[in-house]
C-alpha cells in the first residue's frame, strides 16, 4: 500500500510545496563540464549545499514543522541528528519562532554544534553515535509531554523517519522536473545540448546519485519519481562509505541490518539501521526502476571532496563525497554508471566542515 502522497495530484502536491518554500529553496541544478569531460556523460549538480542550513535537510524538517504547527500548534522542537538534522531543526524553527532542543552524539563536530547553537537552539551532546543521541531525546519528549505544567507541545524531528519528512524531500523531484523541462524547451539555455545527449530521450535523468544515512531522502525521491512516472526512467545509485553501510549490507542481504559501530570519517551517513520500509521501497517498480548501491572508502571521499572544491569551488562534507567519489573514480564510472549516459548528482552539502575539519579528515584518511 502506497503512502499518501503517492496519490496525492500534483497540482495538490504543488500547493503544499509552494505553502513551504520559505523554509527551502528551489536550488539551482547545473552542468557540471569537469565531470561531464572526466566521466563522458552528462553530469548534473543538484546543489542543496545552498539551502539555508547547508543541506537538504530543510525541505523534509521545514515540512514538518509548518505541518506540526498549524495542526497541532507546537512550540518546542526536539530533534536527534548526527549534525545536519539537527542544523536544519534549529534554522527552520528559529525562522518559526519556535524553541528548539537538538541532541547529537560525540561524533558531532565541533563547527556543526556551534552552527547549532548559533540558530538559537540549545545542544545536548551525549552517546557515542546517532542512536544513542536519539534514545535520549525520546526520553525527553516523553517527559515534556507527559508533564502538561511545564507550557510546551513538543514534537519530534526524527532525521528520517517521518512520512511528513519524505514528503518535503519530494520536493527536489518536482524542481528536477522543471528545470529538466526549462532545458528542454530553451535550446538558447547553454546546457541545452548536454541535455540532448542522453540517448533515451524520456526528458529525464537516467540515473540520480544520492548519498544515504538513514534514508529519508530516498524514500522522499521514491515518492517524487512516482509522482512524476520518471520512476519508469529513473535508476537510483546510491553511495555510503565502508563502516556506514546499513542500507549496503541490508540491500544485499535482503533484510535489514544493525551495524555494530560507525567506523567511517563520514558520521554524518551514520544510522546503524537504515528506516524499516526503505528495501520495500526501492525494490518496487512503482517507485524507480532500480537501485544500485555502491560502498566507497574514507580516502575516495577525502579525495572527492579535494576534487569537488577545486572542479566547483564548493566545500562539502565526506558524507556528500561518497556520491562524489562515483564520478571521480575510473573503476566505478566504468563498472557502476557505464549504463548511464545523463546523471543527476544531490549535492547535499553538510555544514560540519571547514578548513581545519578538512584538514583532520585528510590526515585521518591517509594514515
Amino acid at each position: 500500500v502506497f503512502a499518501s502522497v503517492f496519490w496525492m495530484p500534483i497540482a495538490s502536491f504543488m500547493s503544499v510545496a509552494k505553502a513551504i518554500q520559505c523554509f527551502h529553496r528551489h536550488t539551482p541544478l547545473i552542468y557540471s563540464h569537469a565531470l561531464s569531460t572526466l566521466t563522458n556523460k552528462s553530469i548534473y549538480l543538484k546543489l542543496d549545499a545552498l539551502q539555508s542550513s547547508g543541506s537538504f535537510k530543510d525541505r523534509g524538517v521545514g515540512h514538518l514543522l509548518t505541518h506540526s504547527m498549524q495542526e497541532d500548534g507546537i512550540n518546542y522542537v526536539l530533534c536527534s541528528s548526527g549534525g545536519n538534522a539537527g542544523l536544519s531543526a534549529a534554522t527552520v524553527s528559529r525562522k518559526m519562532g519556535l524553541q528548539c532542543h537538538v541532541i547529537v552524539p560525540h561524533s558531532t563536530t565541533e563547527i556543526a554544534i556551534n552552527k547549532i547553537k548559533d540558530q538559537n537552539a540549545n545542544v545536548t551532546v551525549t552517546g557515542t553515535h546517532w542512536k544513542e543521541a536519539d534514545e535520549h531525546a525520546r526520553a525527553l519528549l516523553h517527559d515534556l509531554n507527559s508533564d502538561p505544567t511545564r507550557g510546551k507541545k513538543a514534537v519530534y524531528v526524527h532525521p528520517f523517519e517521518h512520512e511528513l519528512l519524505w514528503q518535503g524531500h519530494s520536493t527536489m523531484v518536482d524542481e528536477l522536473v522543471t528545470d529538466f523541462d526549462a532545458m528542454r524547451y530553451d535550446a538558447q539555455n547553454p546546457d541545452h545540448n548536454q541535455y540532448f545527449l542522453s540517448s533515451d530521450n524520456n526528458h529525464c535523468p537516467s540515473a540520480i546519485i544520492s548519498s544515504v544515512g538513514g534514508g529519508g531522502f530516498l524514500k522522499g525521491l521514491c515518492r517524487g519519481l512516482a509522482r512524476h512516472a520518471w520512476n519508469e526512467h529513473v535508476t537510483l545509485v546510491t553511495a555510503e562509505t565502508y563502516g556506514t553501510d546499513s542500507f549496503y549490507q541490508s540491500f544485499m542481504k535482503g533484510e535489514l541490518v544493525t551495524l555494530d559501530a560507525i567506523t567511517s570519517i563520514a558520521t554524518s551517513l551514520g544510522a546503524p539501521t537504515v528506516q524499516r520500509d526503505l528495501l520495500q521501497d526501492v525494490q518496487n517498480k512503482d517507485y524507480c526502476k532500480q537501485c544500485v548501491p555502491v560502498r566507497v572508502t574514507d580516502v575516495e571521499c577525502v579525495n572527492a571532496v579535494l576534487a569537488f572544491l577545486h572542479d566547483h569551488r564548493l566545500l562539502v562534507e565526506p558524507a556528500c563525497a561518497a556520491s562524489l567519489a562515483l564520478l571521480y573514480n575510473e573503476q566505478y564510472v566504468r563498472e557502476v554508471l557505464h549504463p548511464f549516459d545523463s546523471i543527476v548528482v544531490q549535492i547535499c552539502g553538510g555544514s560540519g566542515v571547514d578548513y581545519d575539519v578538512l584538514t583532520k579528515y585528510v590526515m585521518k584518511a591517509y594514515v
